[in-house]
């Protein structure tokens, strides 16, 4: 959420023209669609969902570095490719990881209660929002953003708060949510088929 609502910024006083961020998200779009046989591949081989959401988190977290400092639409282009490599990872293997996780609650709890926790994933998707507009306005205040929809331009120090909440504010985030998520994880490969045996017995 930070990184797509910051794209508008880049393009307004990086870039000059709104228009120039086209090539930018295409090049996201385009690293995705190419990585997903990349993935696949990796994903079959390795064959631990827990595992691969998170070196994909990493690698997301990895991607938006040069984003922090990064000004032109070259550069934003490669970035950007890269990221949405790692991205593209990351939306194959969610809803796998989620499944894993789902069948270890069921076989404790002996019941199915996928919506709660659907819920809960889709309840943390709205509070991105919350969070993306909280860091922006605060980074403007604390830079000295000029809010007046006709500026053409900024100062240094309101441009950097660009790349801040662009990019540095979800490094920060994703890297330490991968960290916590591997640090809390007890799924590892060897479970997951145990879990597997177990529904089965549980004709769940």
């Amino acid at each position: 959420m930070s990184l797509t609502g910051s794209i508008h910024y880049v393009g307004k006083y990086f870039l000059g023209d709104v228009g120039q961020t086209t090539p930018i998200f295409a090049a996201m779009l385009g690293g995705a669609l190419v990585s997903i046989p990349i993935w696949l591949y990796i994903i079959k081989r390795v064959q631990d969902n827990q595992k691969m959401i998170t070196i994909a988190a990493l690698l997301i977290g990895a991607s938006f570095v040069p984003m922090i400092f990064l000004r032109t639409q070259l550069g934003f282009i490669i970035a950007m490719a890269f990221w949405g490599m790692s991205f593209g990872g990351f939306w194959l293997i969610m809803t796998p990881a989620m499944a894993d996780s789902i069948d270890e609650i069921v076989v404790k709890t002996g019941k199915r209660n996928d919506g709660i926790f659907l819920g809960f994933r889709a309840f943390f998707g709205r509070l991105s929002y919350a969070v993306q507009a909280l860091s922006f306005w605060a980074i403007h205040e604390i830079t000295g953003f000029n809010s007046d929809p006709n500026a053409t331009s900024q100062t240094d120090t309101a441009l950097l708060g660009i790349n801040i909440h662009m990019a540095l504010i979800p490094a920060v985030l994703v890297i330490i949510g991968a960290i916590v998520f591997w640090g809390l994880n007890t799924l590892n490969k060897e479970r997951v088929a145990e879990v597997k045996q177990q529904l089965k017995k549980m004709d769940l």
